[in-house]
This record gives C-alpha cells, structure tokens and sequence, in this order.
C-alpha cells in the first residue's frame, strides 16, 4: 500500500504549482470558508481548474494525452428525521425512515496520487414530492453532471473512470 507523506506530497504539490511555498494553516482555511457563499464555491473550483488547464501546469496529470476524471457518489449527510423536503429518503424496516444529502463529484485525477475534486452534483427530490415516491439516482445525477461537464470543457480530451454501477447501459 503507497502511503502519502509529507515529502512526497510536497514533491507531488510543486509539479503542479512550483512558486507555491507554503499552505495556509487549516483555521485560516475554515475563515474563508465561513464567509464565502457556498454556491460560489463551485464557481471558483470549476474557474481554477479552467485557468491551470489554460496554462498547462496540469499536464503532469495527462495518461496518453487525455486528463482522467473520476466520478462517484457519497452520502455527505444522513438523519433520522425529514430536515429538507428535497432529502433523499431511506427505509429501515417497517416504520423507521431517514433522510440524507447524497452528492455525485467529479474529481480530476493523476497516477501520482494528485486528486482535484471540481464538480458536485446533488441527488435531491422535487419539493412536492411524496416522501416515498421514485426518487433521483445517481444515474440521473451521472447524466446531468456529464451535461455540465461537457459545456464547461467542450474540447477537453477527457477520460472518465467510474464504480461498477455505470456499465448498466447508455
């Protein structure tokens, strides 16, 4: 098993951004993260990953002339009570349900380890949803993350690696 240590992942970190020397300390992180709008969030990921694509400093991550992009799901949320009409919703038995926030991500990824997740796409309901109704996939999410993928970087040689749940059709 790789273990990913600190002098490797600075070694790894300068191939991609060589003027950088040091990162901010994790509280100056959480600061930032307090004050900005989480809709911009994306924006700003998605714009630099445009602008380090522009200036080739990304080239690193290249397998025969194509950037990798991986794409899975993962439940960043779960509760035992309804807190979001647009929650997903789960069955645990006869009368126990509970609700979470599940989110399909696009990350870019390298054979050197380097992951740079982008792109979220969230599985959520309609509003006026029964609670048990179908509900949205990860299938359906898949298709519309591909749509925002492909419009955002139109001529980019991409390849996409997914779980096994992807090669049931289309």
């Amino acid at each position: 098993m790789r273990e990913l240590t600190r002098p490797t992942f600075w070694e790894h970190f300068r191939e991609i951004f060589p003027e950088v020397e040091t990162i901010p300390h994790m509280d100056t992180v959480q600061r930032i993260l307090e004050r900005i709008n989480p809709g911009e969030l994306e924006e700003v990921m998605t714009a630099t990953v445009k602008r380090l694509l522009r200036s080739g400093r990304l080239k690193a991550l290249l397998v025969e002339k194509q950037y990798v992009i991986a794409i899975d799901g993962t439940q960043k949320a779960s509760r035992g009570q309804p807190w979001a009409s647009e929650a997903l919703h789960r069955r645990h038995g006869e009368n126990q349900a509970s609700s979470m926030a599940y989110a399909l991500e696009a990350s870019l990824v390298s054979p050197q380890g380097v992951v740079l997740p982008f792109l979220t796409e969230f599985c959520e309901n309609a509003a006026e949803q029964q609670e048990f109704e179908k509900q949205d996939s990860e299938l359906k999410a898949c298709k519309r993350l591909l749509t925002r993928l492909r419009k955002m970087f139109p001529k980019l040689r991409i390849l996409v690696v997914a779980d096994g749940l992807y090669p049931t059709g289309r």
